[in-house]
């Protein structure tokens, strides 16, 4: 095995460990912040749980709608499709739609979603502090009005 791959194998992030971690959680989620709920633009946004540095969001998006090449410089991100109609890209890529995403901090990602709407889950590791919504720590084009008002 060369040194490459091993390094591969064994590097081990908290952000895989704690999106496996939630994954093999029985059905019940524990309770989150009231603070756990946000709606920027055609987006509805629901903090599952948190956990020290670690979040999961589960994001209802209208149908139709678009999630604008961004960036979340503070934020590791996972981004996995659950239902209906989406495509991701993230830059680095293929170049081809997926159903799921890595984007590390500062990697640009979007999202197109189609005329059945979709939802998706997104874990997060915020390397600056607290959890909060990924919607605040975002460079690139607003989601809508509402969305300008969280990044002041």
């Amino acid at each position: 095995m060369s040194n490459e791959t091993l390094q591969q194998q064994t590097e081990y992030d908290s952000l895989m460990a704690y999106a496996i971690w939630f994954k093999n959680q029985p059905f019940s989620i524990p309770p989150c912040p009231l603070d756990g709920v946000v709606r920027v633009g055609s987006f509805s946004g629901l903090a599952l749980h948190r956990s020290g540095r670690h979040q999961v969001q589960l994001w209802i998006a209208d149908p139709n709608s678009l999630i604008p090449e961004h960036s979340h410089p503070n934020v590791d991100s996972f981004a996995l499709q659950v239902s209906g109609d989406m495509e991701f890209w993230v830059e680095g890529g293929d170049g081809k739609p997926t159903n799921s995403f890595r984007a590390r901090p500062g990697v640009k990602h979007s999202a197109k979603i189609g005329p059945k709407g979709a939802s998706f889950l997104t874990f997060h590791e915020f390397l600056d502090g607290d959890p909060h919504s990924v919607t605040e720590d975002w460079i690139g084009p607003s989601l809508g009005k509402d969305h300008i008002i969280l990044n002041k």
